[in-house]
């Protein structure tokens, strides 16, 4: 009876044991799996105001061509040409970048024109809109961009528009042209485009509701005066929903192995959650024309490069490339073939370039390239190949018309940070043009400072 009892004593303490093992591993996987639903809400949360602002980023760029563009600023705000407006402000923007409408502000904050894809609408844009414009060029004198530009959510009526504005700039100077002057783009965001945008950067149903939605599973939208006017919603997300009863039926049976399993799903989930942060990364990072880096990463990826030369006593040099005559190719074979162009030069650039060198797009036709550990000698040998290769190279391409690109060179001096060795750079580029373009011209003072 003894070995009966003790025997009996050991299977309830076993059983105990198990079941106090077994109730301990399911409240872990309880609680594991309540806090990776909430840090699942919280991501999309995140990759949606990502996703907004790359949106916002990809319009900006777009508005900072025609504002650094001459011709824009003579037909838009100088001499209002209805002509021209219609064809490049107008029915261009409208058909091939979703635009609703666009306006121009002149000097006296009037608007010079103003084109909607629905004609009917201009009168009331233009009536409700005048306020609310005023507010965002208020921001756009705020920016620090460079470009100074600045993009915001505006309602007229019952409709919603993200809108960007920006300041005309001169090519010449890279300054606010005086007095100043602006020209906004506005694009529909409706039940269409935002499904665009949940389709583009996966974002599981998402849509737009003025309603109150779950503030676990909704990200709420303002306006330029930061009111309220709708929320970005998606459909609750619970990873652990397709996760958690299986583990629970598989623990009851053997519990161990469900940890295994459990860590291969995590794995899986965290393999994919990666790839869509590298994706947005890639988006906010680069040029969406050109696929290389747009001027914000390229001037932070300078900056930590010359930190990490100057660490190391490395010289750093800096190229600053114009394609000639830019605005030719656009008037005469349309912005298409110039897109085309932009598109070959950038790949002919890369493939001069070593994989340690970095370049980028730092705004209309100019680009940017940072040489890894080169003295302004052998700076001075890459620019001169790179000229003669994009020269060779887009003669034999028949796709695209002919062109050349001018270059300026500067190298690193100390106390230097990155953006003046890059205004050195561009004022060497600027002399290259004035001797009549296709030319390489490297900073005097640089030059001069290596020899000796």
């Amino acid at each position: 009876m003894r070995k009966f009892y003790e025997g009996k004593l050991v299977r309830k303490a076993i059983v105990l044991v198990f079941a106090v093992s077994f109730i301990g591993v399911i409240a872990v996987f309880y609680l594991y799996f309540v806090s990776l639903d909430s840090l699942a809400a919280e991501n999309m949360k995140q990759r949606v105001m990502v996703a907004l602002d790359v949106e916002a980023g990809i319009q900006q760029e777009i508005l900072e061509e025609y504002t650094f563009w001459d011709e824009a600023y003579e037909n838009c705000i100088v001499n209002v040409n209805k002509d021209w407006i219609s064809v490049n402000t107008g029915e261009y923007m409208f058909s091939s970048h979703d635009v609703a409408f666009s306006l121009a502000v002149n000097s006296s904050g009037n608007f010079s024109y103003i084109d909607a894809v629905n004609k009917n609408d201009i009168s009331k844009y233009e009536r409700i809109l005048r306020p609310k414009i005023a507010i965002l060029l208020k921001k756009v004198s705020q920016s620090t961009l460079p470009a100074k530009l600045a993009s915001g959510f505006i309602s007229v009526d019952d409709e919603y528009f993200l809108v960007s504005a920006g300041l005309f700039m001169s090519r010449d100077n890279k300054d606010g042209r005086s007095p100043p002057s602006y020209l906004v783009f506005g694009k529909r965001f409706d039940d269409s485009y935002v499904k665009h945008i949940g389709l583009k950067y996966k974002l599981n149903t998402l849509a737009f509701s003025v309603d109150h939605g779950d503030s676990g599973h909704s990200f709420k939208l303002l306006d330029l005066e930061d009111r309220t006017i709708g929320y970005m919603v998606w459909n609750k997300i619970y990873p652990s929903r397709g996760i958690l009863p299986f583990l629970a039926v598989v623990v009851c049976l053997f519990y161990i192995v469900t940890g295994g399993i459990c860590v291969i799903v995590l794995k899986r989930e965290a393999v994919n959650i990666k790839e869509q942060e590298e994706q947005l990364y890639f988006l906010a990072t680069k040029d969406y024309l050109t696929g290389v880096s747009n001027r914000r990463h390229v001037m932070e990826l300078g900056q930590q490069m010359l930190s990490a030369h100057q660490k190391k006593s490395y010289r750093l040099s800096v190229l600053v490339l114009d394609i000639d005559h830019f605005k030719s190719i656009n008037d005469q074979f349309g912005h298409d073939i110039g897109d085309l162009a932009l598109g070959a030069f950038s790949r002919i650039c890369s493939n001069v370039l070593r994989s340690s060198d970095l370049f980028g797009r730092f705004g209309g036709e100019e680009f940017l390239a940072v040489l890894h550990d080169t003295e302004i000698e052998n700076a001075l040998e890459v620019a001169e190949r790179m000229r003669r290769t994009v020269e060779a190279q887009t003669a034999k391409d028949l796709s695209i018309p002919l062109f050349t690109v001018s270059i300026g060179v500067s190298v690193d001096v100390p106390g230097d940070d990155f953006e003046m060795i890059v205004r050195r750079a561009d004022e060497a580029l600027y002399k290259a043009k004035a001797k009549g373009r296709n030319r390489v011209e490297v900073y005097v003072e640089d030059y001069e400072g290596s020899s000796a």
